[in-house]
This record gives structure tokens, sequence and C-alpha cells, in this order.
């Protein structure tokens, strides 16, 4: 379930986030975006093994709940100021 939720959102964030960018520069936005979700998602394999063979089976439920959290947040904050701003610019039109 949360894969497919996971998978189902991810279209639609590069869509917004690639909306919001020139089209010059969207080939970066979008390398550096899915650098910044590979990177981690490689890693956290090799740290998972570790944490789960110290026998602290619950810690990774509970890193992964912070890390959501924080992911959400930053991107709520990020898009609310997205918005704020292009509401400045059209009302300057």
């Amino acid at each position: 379930m949360r894969s497919a939720l996971m998978n189902m959102a991810g279209p639609l964030m590069d869509s917004f986030s690639m909306s919001i960018f020139p089209a010059e520069q969207r080939g970066l936005v979008s390398a550096l975006s899915n650098i910044t979700f590979r990177l981690p998602n490689s890693l956290s394999t090799y740290f998972g093994g570790v944490i789960l063979g110290l026998g602290l089976l619950q810690l990774p439920f509970f890193i992964a709940s912070a890390f959501y959290i924080t992911g959400l947040t930053a991107f709520y904050i990020f898009f609310v100021t997205t918005k704020r701003y292009a509401a400045q610019i059209a009302s300057l039109s």
C-alpha cells in the first residue's frame, strides 16, 4: 500500500516542481531531485542491515517516520512559499 501511494505521488510531485522552474533549468532540477531520492535510498539498505543486525527492530520505523514528517513539512513550506510568491507576481501584472 505504501509503495503504491508513494509511486502515485512521484509523477505529481515531479510535474508540480517542474512547473515552477524555467525550461532551461528543468533537466538540472530533475537530476538533483532524482539524486536526492536515490542516494539515500541506496545507503539505507546498508544502514538498515546494520540496525536490524543489532536487534533494534523498531528503530527503522521511527527513523522512517521522522524522515517522512521532515520531508512533508519541507515540501509544504517550499510550495506554500512558492504559491505566495506566484500570487504576488500575479498581482503586479
